[in-house]
């Protein structure tokens, strides 16, 4: 006798259709069949599907793609609502992995967009719908949200699109709104305490729900300020809603009366986004600017006050904030850059806002910004009030301080950019000269350069200099000045101005920064790129009779601007375009074509014999030179070597390149001498370079831009242990660290990221000096080199065609630069790039090299996969270890992304002839995956420790765009997870 066991559960189905591989409309059909087999009415059965769908995810530590195709059927077909998985999702207990929490918030962030709240919009949101959509999952996601910002972007995305949508809703008062906005706070509170780069991440869900917070209503009495703080009173208030709030509190005015109001979060962002990067366009600024003031005037009814009010407390903010990163510079130092940048580009770039940036019913800015600078001065006023200890004998104050001084200059920029009367800024410093107040009568610099010899263009330098109402005009007059040179291939009067700008030392060492602060880098080094590319320095076409020296001077000024404006040359085909990253690159005389050839014998003759010549000059393409010059100091050495010529006959031929003539091939030649250098293990050939080293960088005739380029990569070789112990007799370290240390990374303006200071005292023997502070200033020049160059997928290209084979070079080289300490967004995007660089544009064709991608998978990654899987990552030590796991699981997704659009994109027969599709690679990774997790072995005690190879998993599982366009990979690491 059998016993009816009555119609199967909703979970009993999704379980048994997963494990068939039963299609989602398959699955739809089942589970509404036992739905109504049930008789369960629609809310029940919208919440037993939402809880087996969200058990099913949360069971194996990888989304299977299968199940998440069921939960976008549930939402698709109106089965289940999104409230009902947001509910399950965070139920008490359940703790979802960090990709399937991804990936549900996705979903619902979809399904949201797809199907506004209710079914009206967000105007018609009722509280049964925003409830479980905003507060019931807020408890269980802020404290994961917090944890990890960046691990958790869908589900902070998922909250504050529902915020919004609650802060524009029309709401019904409730009974128990007052604990909805204590919950609201409390998140915000949590969200307030993230600092560093996690901030940035949660602004947006941090403003949405204040908006949230406005709309619902009134806080309980004591409820949100209690414990003080300006943030969450301001909350406090706008808690009230806006027409109260306007009725009640002004939050800027109050802001205001207090004095310039300590910068918001956002300023902070965005002033240390342009002071971190202070070359970007003048245009950049003005545009944010006026989206910032924009976007400020906007939520003045959020903040119970008037356009005027957030106009005049946004600029004061901005003020305030420019100037105390002026003020923090080191006592008695002088930053010209910086100084510039706020007495010249801003005030221009608050001008452009005035005339063109602003909204047509916005205040007028002059008179905010007058308003603006009074708060600014009443703060400065109480800030350095004068005391007992600063007072002289008949109680004045004493000398301005460093805050005033730089208010006074801030007063006359603006002034003399007419952003305001001089009556105005009369009244705001009174005791400023009223002629300093005026506007700026500019004159007339257009035809300056023309025919300038070296001391017009000095005298314009000094100008530029000197005044910041003249800055951009003048600036302007270079940037003509090179167009028009190149455009008559003007080479002499070219590099007159060239030699200028390059000069280190003197009266004008700033004078190129403070240039590109107001024109693009495109506008000097494009001209002087086309004017090398188009010029024959070998004819006599020049007027002063040394054409080779002159293009040198070109050469050393695009060399100078290159490590970090490449790609201002506008060109991608240019000889120097190639030629720049790789200047230092050495050829073994059979590469070599019969012109060059010809050139390295011609000049190694010339060197080692009488002279060099006018014809030889004249019979010399000075590109070829250029090229070539590492290759003759080379063969130089291996003839030295060979006992062919002497130590002291090498000195004397390798010294003319110290001569103008040959000054511009130096960098690629010393770069070169360095790099072997250090290659080279301890010998009497060793020795014979660094003196040949020595004797050239310590040479008074080097030129001051050469050291510059130069002075990263002599820090490096300070700071090899294999010259550490040297004699002086053979490394003159004090010497060398003399000559580079003026070139060691300017000090950061932003207070949070100061660099490491100067010894003051350079003796003549290293135990006279703190050896940690050197060390930190060497590497904080040395780092200059580290980072990845713009260029670095090309460089990786290069460097594949020289690797034995890909797995050596992924090993030896494109790992460590994803892994470096100072690796950032910018490498990973580049070691993308590399892993796809033969698929750039198109697949391969038959017989090409395949992806670094495919190598980096089936080489590296699978031999490596059973190791990870034994490597454990619980310890909080590992966490640098963890990082890196990510870091390389986020490169591998992206280059696969990359290499599977080629892949659509192309016809089906450029497809199959490659040599193994991305698809391919992806099954092999996560057969791989199965594999290394079979072969684990079972904890021995307590709970499953996290492994690399799930920390792996996790982070490439978490990109939803892999699992999807090869659900195979899914499905392997889904099958692995459920193995022991």
């Amino acid at each position: 006798m059998a016993l009816d066991s009555g119609p199967p559960s909703i979970e009993a189905v999704t379980r048994a259709c997963y494990a068939r591989g039963l299609p989602s409309e398959t699955w739809l059909a089942l589970v509404r069949e036992a739905a109504h087999a049930g008789a369960k009415d629609a809310e029940t059965t919208a919440r037993e599907t939402a809880a087996a769908l969200v058990a099913l995810l949360a069971s194996a530590r990888v989304p299977p793609p299968l199940v998440a195709s069921y939960l976008n059927t549930a939402f698709t077909s109106a089965l289940c609502p999104p409230h009902a998985v947001a509910r399950a999702a965070c139920a008490p207990g359940l703790e979802l992995p960090t990709a399937t929490s991804e990936l549900v918030f996705g979903a619902l962030l979809a399904a949201l967009d797809a199907s506004p709240l209710a079914g009206g919009g967000a105007s018609t949101t009722s509280h049964s719908a925003l409830d479980p959509l905003l507060l019931a999952p807020l408890d269980a996601l802020i404290p994961r949200i917090v944890a990890r910002p960046p691990a958790h972007r869908r589900a902070a995305a998922y909250l504050a699109h529902v915020a919004r949508a609650c802060s524009a809703a029309s709401l019904p008062p409730r009974e128990d709104v007052s604990r909805a906005v204590e919950r609201l706070q409390s998140a915000v509170e949590q969200l307030d305490g993230v600092r560093g780069a996690d901030e940035r991440e949660l602004l947006g869900l941090g403003d949405a729900l204040r908006g949230a917070i406005a709309r619902l209503g009134a806080a309980p009495n004591g409820a949100v300020t209690a414990g003080g703080g300006r943030r969450r009173a301001r909350t406090a208030s706008a808690a009230a809603g806006p027409a109260a709030a306007l009725g009640a509190r002004n939050l800027d005015e109050e802001a205001l009366r207090e004095g310039a109001p300590s910068a918001a979060g956002d300023v902070v962002l965005l002033l240390s986004e342009f002071l971190s990067n202070p070359h970007l366009p003048t245009r950049a600024l003005s545009s944010a600017l006026s989206a910032f003031v924009a976007y400020r005037l906007a939520r003045a009814p959020l903040r119970g006050s008037t356009p005027r009010d957030a106009l005049v407390c946004v600029l004061a903010e901005v003020l305030a904030a420019a100037m105390r990163l002026v003020d923090a510079v080191e006592e008695g130092k002088e930053d010209v850059v910086l100084e510039a940048w706020l007495f010249a580009k801003l005030p221009q770039a608050l001008k452009d806002v005035s005339t063109a940036g602003l909204p047509e019913t916005a205040p007028s800015l002059q008179d905010a910004l007058a308003d603006a600078l009074r708060a600014v001065q009443d703060s400065l006023a109480r800030n350095t009030a004068p005391t007992a200890a600063g007072m002289d004998v008949d109680g004045a104050a004493s000398s301005p301080s460093s805050s005033s001084r730089t208010f006074d200059s801030l007063v006359v920029a603006l002034c003399q950019r007419a952003l305001f009367p001089p009556d105005v800024g009369a009244s705001v410093a009174p005791h400023i000269d009223a002629g300093e107040l005026q506007p700026a009568m500019l004159p007339e610099y257009a035809g300056r350069l023309a025919a300038a010899g070296q001391d017009e263009v000095k005298q314009l330098l000094d100008e530029l200099l000197q005044s910041y109402a003249s800055q951009q005009a003048v600036a302007a007059v270079f940037a003509e000045d090179f167009a028009a040179k190149a455009s008559s291939n003007d080479v002499l009067g070219l590099s007159v101005v060239c030699d200028a700008l390059s000069e280190r030392e003197g009266s004008h060492p700033d004078a190129l920064a403070v240039l590109l602060l107001h024109v693009e880098p495109s506008e000097l080094l494009a001209p002087v790129r086309q004017v090398l590319d188009s010029v024959d320095a070998s004819q006599d076409d020049f007027s002063d009779g040394n054409p080779i020296e002159r293009y040198g001077s070109l050469v050393l000024f695009l060399q100078l601007l290159h490590a970090n404006l490449a790609h201002h040359l506008g060109s991608t085909t240019s000889f120097f375009t190639r030629w720049l990253p790789s200047c230092s690159a050495v050829f073994a005389l059979s590469t070599l074509s019969d012109e060059e050839r010809s050139v390295v014998s011609g000049w190694i003759g010339a060197l080692f014999g009488e002279g060099i010549s006018d014809d030889l000059m004249h019979a010399t393409n000075p590109q070829t030179l250029l090229r070539v010059a590492p290759t003759i100091l080379k063969q130089s050495l291996m003839a030295r070597q060979a006992r062919v010529v002497d130590l002291d006959s090498l000195r004397d031929a390798l010294s003319y390149f110290l001569q103008e003539l040959l000054r511009f091939t130096l960098p690629g030649v010393l770069l070169w001498l360095v790099e072997e250098v250090e290659r080279t293990p301890a010998s009497a050939q060793r020795t014979a370079m660094l003196d040949i080293l020595q004797t050239l960088v310590l040479a008074p005739s080097l030129p001051s831009c050469v050291t510059e380029l130069i002075a990263p990569s002599l820090a490096r070789l300070l700071l090899d242990q294999s010259t550490a112990s040297l004699p002086p007799s053979q490394l003159e370290r004090s010497k060398l660290i003399k000559l580079i240390a003026p070139y060691r990374p300017a000090q950061s303006p932003l207070r949070w990221a100061p660099a490491p200071t100067l010894p003051t005292q350079l003796n003549s023997g290293i135990t006279s000096l703190a050896e940690q502070q050197l060390r930190a200033d060497l590497e904080a020049l040395a780092a200059r080199t580290a980072g990845p160059p713009p260029n670095l997928a090309r460089s990786l290209a290069r460097a594949r065609a020289r690797a034995p084979d890909d797995a050596a070079l992924l090993r030896a080289t494109v790992l460590p630069a994803l892994f470096t300490a100072s690796s950032s967004f910018g490498v990973e995007r580049a070691v993308v790039a590399a892993l796809a660089a033969p698929l750039s544009s198109s697949p391969p064709a038959a017989g090409s090299p395949r992806p670094l991608l495919h190598s980096l998978v089936a080489d590296v990654l699978v031999p490596d996969l059973r190791s990870w899987a034994q490597s454990s990552l619980g310890d909080p030590s590992q966490e640098q270890a963890l990082v890196r796991v990510e870091r390389l699981a986020d490169v591998v997704a992206g280059a696969a992304v990359l290499l599977l659009a080629i892949e659509r994109s192309a016809t089906e027969s450029a497809q199959t002839g490659g040599r193994g599709t991305t698809k391919r690679v992806l099954q092999l990774l996560g057969e791989g995956v199965v594999h290394a997790r079979r072969s684990r072995a079972a904890p021995q005690t307590g709970e499953p420790q996290l492994t690399a190879l799930d920390a792996f998993v996790d982070r490439l599982a978490s990109w939803s765009t892999v699992l999807e366009a090869c659900p195979a990979l899914g499905a392997a690491l889904a099958e692995a997870d459920g193995k022991p």
